[in-house]
């Protein structure tokens, strides 16, 4: 029977989120944020490097900003109620000022294509441990069992599974719907899932 194992070759922007994008957010209008504090920051029209990230246990929402050629980088998480789960994947993104606890309503989409390769079957480096007894040519002349660990080779079939994220998001005004700004980002993975290994030998 063949086992299957993934392995995680390639993830981009991946740092301890449920889901993680980066792209660029374009504000057209002064942008204001509030921390859980109900203190607001307000990001000025520009265009910033950021990263969506929606945390589903901590059901939290985090969004980064930093203006191209800056180092510094603004971060801003948001709380949201139990109630609100956002897509990860595939679905419509749709938040209120009221769950948000901000001035604007979050809209937007989240699309994912998946992939799989043609299989492969290759040779890989293993290590095998083997125990030897081991006797001495010197004073006091003992013998004695240790393991010995060698080089070897064992073949292997794997494939690959890619996926490709695209998201696209609106900040929009509660007040009248404008586009106060947009966000589009992507997000790229690929696994190397192996579904036969061979003996190390």
């Amino acid at each position: 029977m063949k086992k299957f194992f993934s392995f995680t070759l390639l993830t981009l922007a991946l740092v301890g989120c449920d889901s993680q994008i980066t792209g660029t957010t374009d504000v057209l209008m002064p942008l204001s944020i509030k921390n859980k504090k109900g203190v607001a920051t307000v990001i000025s029209p520009a265009s910033y490097e950021s990263s969506y990230a929606w945390s589903a246990k901590k059901h939290a929402l985090t969004l980064t900003f930093k203006q191209q050629g800056q180092k510094k980088k603004q971060k801003f998480t948001i709380q949201l109620p139990s109630s609100v789960n956002l897509p990860t994947q595939n679905g419509p993104i749709s938040v209120g000022a009221t769950e948000l606890g901000q001035d604007w309503n979050l809209r937007g989409d989240i699309h994912t294509s998946n992939e799989r390769s043609r299989d492969y079957r290759d040779f890989e480096y293993c290590s095998l441990t083997r125990w030897e007894r081991i006797c001495e040519n010197f004073p006091p002349y003992r013998c004695y069992d240790r393991s010995v660990t060698y080089p070897g080779h064992r073949q292997v079939e794997y494939h690959y599974e890619s996926s490709h994220t695209i998201l696209n998001l609106e900040f929009q005004d509660a007040a009248n719907g404008a586009a106060v700004g947009t966000f589009d980002g992507a997000r790229s993975d690929s696994d190397r899932v192996y579904t036969y290994y061979g003996a190390c030998y």
